[in-house]
């Protein structure tokens, strides 16, 4: 664990895990073994980090993703309801 990385409360981070500099780490978060955190890297609360991150980057989610990538995928899946609502299924008889 690289110097001045912030750990909040409740992370499991697996065996021969690196993990750089200046990381930040949301709680409950949990880390795989063997993998990378680059220096700068941040993990979002709740998350499941799957794979190494590349340094500078936000990670979220479980599997964790690039955080841009899982707000438009939460946003969309508010979405979902109402699209059903406008798409006609054919019913089953």
């Amino acid at each position: 664990i690289g110097s001045k990385t912030l750990i909040a409360g409740s992370v499991a981070i697996g065996g021969s895990t690196i993990v750089g500099n200046n990381v930040r780490i949301g709680g409950q978060v949990g880390i795989i073994d063997h993998l990378k955190i680059g220096d700068n890297a941040m993990i979002g609360a709740k998350s499941c980090v799957m794979k190494s991150i590349p340094e500078g980057s936000f990670y979220s989610g479980s599997p964790a993703i690039e955080h841009k990538k899982q707000l438009k995928i939460n946003v969309s899946m508010q979405k979902i309801p109402e699209l059903l609502k406008k798409i006609k299924l054919p019913q089953n008889t």
